[in-house]
């Protein structure tokens, strides 16, 4: 646990990271949840598959994004699934949950179309 960059085995902060080094250090043991949304393994590999992220991409705070709402849309819900979000978040954390599940975007894909995302929805929930 902790900071990815302060372990000697990997040295290098995961929202710096491709997907394809993300996924070698999740298959490898040395990085368990990741990122933002603390995607597992599985449910990283998942995702990147469906949305057909390329393995160069960077892991930054967009694309996660892009991500954790897709992830949302496809599995049409939240509570139960992710396991920090559902005993640990506050009320004003559920509320932005159940908004982002809310959010319209078009096609199947968000990644392909980044337009989708509202990249202030975080601040718009908090006002």
């Amino acid at each position: 646990s902790g900071p990815s960059q302060d372990n000697p085995r990997i040295g290098k902060a995961i929202s710096k990271m491709t997907i394809g080094e993300l996924m070698q250090y999740q298959a490898a043991g040395r990085i368990h949840a990741a990122g933002r949304y603390q995607f597992i393994g599985t449910t990283l590999a998942e995702e990147v598959r469906r949305q057909s992220i390329p393995d160069d991409i960077i892991f930054d705070s967009t694309l996660q994004d892009i991500m954790a709402i897709s992830y949302l849309k496809h599995i049409g819900r939240w509570r139960g699934i992710w396991i920090g979000p559902t005993d640990r978040a506050t009320p004003e954390e559920i509320a932005i949950l159940d908004a982002a599940l809310g959010e319209p975007y078009a096609g199947e894909n968000l990644f392909k179309n980044p337009g989708n995302i509202n990249p202030n929805l975080i601040q718009r929930m908090q006002r």
